[in-house]
């Protein structure tokens, strides 16, 4: 008789992973000049950070320039703030 498939330690790990992916995490695909990205990528190496990290940081400073408050909420979705009447 046939023993069942089972999945090695390692395939294991990356089904965890891509659940994870795909239920917490989410992807943005930029359309940018050729060498913009390894410009980014050399630029954010010398500040010792990602590209991620670096464009995330950078929205987030001027989200907050423009009083937008980064609101943290299941979705990870972030809220404008609430107009008031002046």
């Amino acid at each position: 008789m046939k023993e069942p498939k089972t999945l090695s330690y390692d395939e294991k790990a990356k089904a965890r992973t891509m659940k994870y992916m795909r239920t917490h995490r989410e992807s943005l695909r930029l359309n940018l000049p050729l060498g913009t990205k390894d410009l980014w990528k050399d630029y954010a190496a010398d500040m010792g950070t990602s590209v991620t990290e670096l464009i995330t940081r950078l929205i987030t400073e001027d989200m907050k320039k423009h009083n937008w408050t980064q609101t943290l909420n299941p979705y990870n979705m972030a809220s404008k703030p609430k107009e008031t009447d002046d």
